[in-house]
């Protein structure tokens, strides 16, 4: 007798799909199908380029921090001190790896998700060009 296989989304384009041949982390706790050979192979190419730049982005977001808390601590009033906000914006567009792990694209997709972190980093840029021109 064969399991019955729920439908579940597929971890590059979130379409729900039952498709056993190409999982990701076969035999894990909770597997997660792709619905093609081509999300497969998608998928390992994002989780490549997670793994190789997820420590940048941290990095570069923790320098964009840094420089807010010295704004905001020295109570700077310059028109320049929402820049940190502007490049954190712009290290979500170029690097959109909020999540610690790929794992949790899941819902969405990876393709969906990182659409909607994009448009996410273009509205604090958005944010902080109002900041700049009002603040």
């Amino acid at each position: 007798m064969k399991k019955k296989v729920e439908m579940e989304p597929c971890i590059y384009c979130g379409l729900p799909t039952d498709n056993q041949k190409f999982i990701i982390n076969p035999k894990a706790d909770h597997e997660l199908p792709c619905c093609s050979g081509d999300c497969y192979k998608n998928t390992k190419v994002f989780i490549e380029w997670d793994a190789a730049n997820r420590m940048k982005e941290y990095l570069l977001i923790a320098v964009c921090v840094v420089f807010n808390l010295f704004s905001l601590g020295f109570e700077w009033t310059y028109w320049w001190r929402y820049f940190s906000l502007t490049g954190i914006g712009t290290i979500l567009i170029f690097y959109p790896l909020i999540f610690s792990k790929y794992t949790y694209y899941q819902k969405y997709g990876i393709k969906k998700t990182i659409c909607i972190i994009r448009y996410i980093g273009i509205g604090i840029i958005l944010a902080s060009f109002v900041f700049m021109a009002f603040g």
